[in-house]
């Protein structure tokens, strides 16, 4: 402000500054008049009179507004900058000849950095933005009030533009409405090739090209000559690894950085789409405009549907290495969500808890309930299982063979499900929310899959299943047992197949029936009546050749896994060979066991309840095994 109270411009300055209606603003522009000095000399040569939609009433607003303010008349010279006559170390002030009153130069400088400090404050513009060879801030602090240079700069900055819109309205305006639309589509938010462009137009790619190139042509001549502060500082603003496309497009907006269109050509565009396909078109040339990783980053998340994500959230994501997305993928499939507590406590995860929350929320998961995590992706849905889904898999087994189960019921299937692994188990309010989100029904508490179901029981699930619908819906251990020696399965698939299988609850000791049905007292005590125990009988002598025998009844434990339990075993301890039709085992002896007897009695051919005798020779340790007969 001048010492009459006139805002001072410099002629060169552009006719923004003069606060016009938008009506006169852009009748003038269509005029080609941009600047003060053209708008004043078209006054002195009437020439105003012929600009089209301006009329009586447009002129005598351009005349009140000039009246308002007080033009500084330049002096062209080599650098098209103002010819300003002052010392730059004189201790008295230095005046412009504005004619009276006169203005100090390092007054005019102190306000221009005052205004644009307010600026700053304001988010208008940001204090890292280079011009001129260093930063905004530094030259709103710069104390060389004397300098000319500065006062040029902060001059230009002041009149360059208001908003990013505007800057953009100069940048393109020269553009046409198909150059813009194709720069918009072939670098925005929803990029597209040639290909669908020109199939869209029904014109060639090769014409699309061209089109796209001449638009690149005049950005670049136009973008050397203007500072783009105010594009600029739209991009700095997103330089934070913690913003989201939402919060930077509406902080632009609500600061009013952002601005309006003035133009009806650029009315169809979204400013934030059309300053991003320009930044990107023009990030090669040596004026272009780079984008920070965290914009790439949300404009990424923002094409994906993910607005409201942070930058960080992908940035981490991407650092995942393959061993922790592996354990990621496996947890989420055994268990039908992840525990997040249980993440972050595993050696393979290097990511603590705050960073594994950003990564899962840029993979698209929720929070389910309690730190656990789920996603809904189509390759984690029940319809689409895949041989590794243990969870789905295991659920529809249940609702095939055991009918509508209590999700605490789910849970300890599960948990017999995932016992050979180290993945938990979600409880049981978790698990109903799990269940609730993947769609399985629920009917008075109990949750089932109303779907197509092809999972069908393994050999030793057949065998047990079979086993307790014989026995009235409970089967004593001795029972199953029994059934597993009689079938071709191993004795040792019973164990493991009662440690995995999720279809069988072991309810009390020894008394296993199918999870979710219920046990009456009549079922139990038929399943205990059957239990066949066969006691071992223990019985230790010496022959008349010094050597020790044994004699031992076969239970079921002795014929399915070939071993003799007694606390009256001798001292027989270590490895005794036995040897029969040129073959030769070794059997193992110790406090309370007699194992490695499993191809000597099949050997004998014995069934559950013979009598065998083991004769042990001390001096060559070896060991001879004899059914005893019933006459012997």
């Amino acid at each position: 402000m001048s010492d009459h109270g006139k805002v001072v411009a410099n002629e060169d300055d552009s006719i923004k500054v003069l606060g016009l209606s938008v009506r006169v603003y852009n009748a003038l522009r269509r005029s080609r008049i941009d600047t003060l000095r053209e708008l004043r000399d078209s006054l002195e040569q009437n020439e105003i009179w012929q600009i089209r939609n301006l009329g009586e009433k447009g002129v005598a607003e351009i005349e009140k507004k000039l009246a308002s303010i007080t033009v500084i008349t330049s002096s062209p010279s080599p650098l098209g900058q103002t010819d300003v006559r002052f010392s730059a170390r004189s201790e008295n002030p230095v005046f412009i000849d504005l004619g009276p009153p006169q203005v100090p130069i390092h007054e005019v400088i102190k306000w221009q950095q005052a205004l644009l400090a307010k600026q700053i404050s304001a988010e208008l513009l940001h204090p890292d933005v280079m011009i001129y060879g260093q930063t905004l801030g530094k030259l709103v602090e710069d104390k060389h009030i004397y300098d000319k240079d500065l006062y040029i700069a902060l001059l230009n900055v002041l009149t360059s533009s208001v908003s990013v819109s505007d800057e953009l309205e100069i940048l393109l305006f020269s553009l046409s409405v198909r150059e813009l639309s194709i720069i918009r589509r072939r670098h925005g938010f929803n990029r597209q090739t040639l290909e669908s462009i020109a199939k869209e137009w029904d014109i060639t790619r090769e014409r699309v090209r061209q089109i796209e190139n001449q638009g690149l042509s005049r950005l670049e001549s136009v973008m050397a000559s203007i500072p783009l502060v105010r594009i600029r500082s739209a991009i700095y603003f997103a330089n934070d690894m913690n913003i989201t496309f939402d919060d930077w497009s509406q902080r632009l907006l609500k600061t009013g950085l952002l601005g309006y269109w003035t133009e009806e050509k650029f009315a169809s565009f979204a400013p934030v789409e059309l300053m991003v396909a320009v930044c990107k078109l023009t990030g090669a040339l040596e004026s272009g405009i780079r984008f920070p990783e965290s914009l790439n980053y949300i404009l990424q998340l923002h094409s994906e549907g993910k607005p409201y994500t942070p930058a960080k959230a992908l940035y981490l994501s991407e650092s995942v290495r393959r061993e922790e997305s592996r354990l990621l993928q496996r947890h989420l499939q055994y268990s039908g969500a992840v525990s997040m507590d249980w993440l972050v406590e595993h050696e393979s995860m290097s990511f603590n808890l705050s960073e594994l929350q950003e990564i899962l929320l840029a993979q698209e998961f929720f929070e389910v309930s309690d730190g656990w995590y789920m996603s809904m992706s189509k390759e984690y849905m029940p319809h689409s299982l895949h041989k590794s889904q243990v969870f789905h898999k295991t659920l529809f087994k249940m609702s095939a063979f055991c009918g509508p189960l209590t999700a605490r019921d789910i849970m300890f299937g599960l948990e017999h499900a995932l016992s050979k692994t180290d993945f938990p188990v979600p409880p049981v309010d978790v698990l109903s929310a799990i269940l609730k989100n993947y769609g399985y029904s629920n009917e008075n508490d109990r949750w089932f899959w109303d779907g197509s179901i092809i999972e069908g029981l393994n050999s030793g699930e057949k065998v047990i299943l079979r086993t307790i619908i014989d026995n009235n819906q409970v089967a004593h251990h001795s029972v199953l047992a029994k059934a597993f020696i009689d079938s071709p399965m191993s004795f040792a698939s019973l164990h493991s197949t009662l440690r995995r299988s999720p279809l069988f609850d072991n309810f009390e000791k020894g008394l296993y029936k199918l999870r979710g049905e219920s046990s009456n007292y009549d079922g139990i005590e038929r399943a205990r009546s059957k239990v066949a125990r066969i006691p071992v009988n223990l019985e230790v002598n010496r022959d008349t050749y010094g050597n020790i025998v044994i004699g031992a009844n076969l239970g079921t434990l002795a014929i399915g896994n070939g071993t003799i339990m007694s606390d009256k075993l001798p001292n027989l301890e270590g490895e005794w060979n036995y040897s029969w039709d040129n073959e030769e085992i070794s059997i193992t002896v110790t406090k309370n066991e007699i194992r490695g007897l499993s191809k000597a009695i099949k050997h004998l051919g014995c069934e559950y309840g013979d009598r065998i005798k083991l004769t042990f020779n001390t001096w060559r340790r070896t060991v001879t095994v004899y059914l005893q007969e019933d006459d012997e």
